[in-house]
């Protein structure tokens, strides 16, 4: 068996023992989990007593 041949079966044996991909409501959560807005990060950093980030975010927002 050549070396194209053995990678040919490996890859077909692979894939037929991969999870299978994601489905839709999985992709829309996953990115629902990384969706982080300002005002998000604002409201964590307060959380968090961070007053030296929210100071930052401050001065940034009021130049833009």
């Amino acid at each position: 068996m050549s070396c194209v041949e053995q990678m040919r079966r490996d890859a077909n044996t692979e894939s037929s023992t991969r999870r299978p991909a994601a489905t839709r409501p999985e992709i829309l959560e996953l990115a629902a989990d990384r969706i982080t807005s300002p005002d998000v990060i604002r409201y964590g950093a307060a959380l968090r007593g961070n007053a030296a980030y929210l100071a930052d975010r401050d001065s940034q927002t009021q130049r833009d």
